[in-house]
């Protein structure tokens, strides 16, 4: 779990956040979920683009499952697509993604290298290990300091991915998003405010939800795989 030192600066002078990164490391280090055993990441990169905090509860069994992280995120899902325990071939599986061949062989040999697949023949590949989502929970945050259509816009593409999606704003600036929460409502993106002494305030909280899309719900996992392991 990421650890943030907070210092006094002129933010808390004003009461109001003089950039994003400040709430954003206020935030993560104030935040209660991480109480519940949650770790957090940074500016966690997905398939659906860059949120400011990842929160995610790893699975018990998550280390037998941690060479996922090896393995470049976005060929994560097609590893799950192929037969178990069943022969296919190089080029079976360029039909299946539309990859070119030498393409193919380079994902084919990070499978066999993380223990997922292994070279039989020449021409033959067999899958012999069926991959797992190495975290039970994922929670996405999106942070603004003023521009809250811009980031509901952001937190709700994180949903394909995360199981809850925030918007955390400047307790200053919150108005204007409390005057539309039918619109966070709508979209089932939950909204948050803290203040410059990390004061906290949920206004709507979202109910959990499974990802829309299994494509970027093993993205995301494949990106905590390699986190969690640099983490131990």
């Amino acid at each position: 779990m990421r650890t943030t030192s907070i210092r006094i600066s002129s933010r808390n002078i004003q009461n109001r956040f003089a950039t994003e990164n400040q709430l954003v490391e206020l935030f993560e280090a104030v935040a209660p979920i991480l109480n519940k055993g949650f770790e957090s990441v940074l500016e966690f990169e997905s398939s659906n683009g860059i949120a400011d905090i990842a929160f995610y509860k790893l699975r018990k069994d998550w280390k037998s499952n941690s060479k996922l992280g090896e393995i470049h995120p976005r060929w994560v899902y097609a590893l799950t697509q192929l037969p178990y325990r069943k022969k296919f071939s190089a080029s079976e599986f360029a039909e299946l993604t539309g990859a070119s061949k030498q393409t193919v062989l380079n994902v084919l040999k990070s499978y066999e290298s993380a223990g997922y697949c292994e070279h039989t023949s020449p021409s033959d590949w067999i899958k012999n290990k069926q991959p797992k989502l190495v975290a039970n929970k994922v929670y996405a945050v999106e942070a603004k300091l003023k521009d809250w259509k811009r980031a509901l816009k952001q937190a709700f593409r994180y949903k394909d991915y995360a199981n809850r999606s925030w918007v955390v704003m400047d307790e200053k600036h919150i108005n204007p998003a409390r005057k539309n929460l039918s619109m966070f409502q709508a979209l089932g993106v939950g909204l948050a405010s803290i203040s410059t002494e990390g004061q906290l305030q949920k206004l709507w909280v979202p109910d959990e939800e499974i990802p829309k899309l299994p494509v970027s719900q093993w993205y995301a996992n494949a990106v905590i795989a390699r986190q969690a392991t640099v983490n131990g």
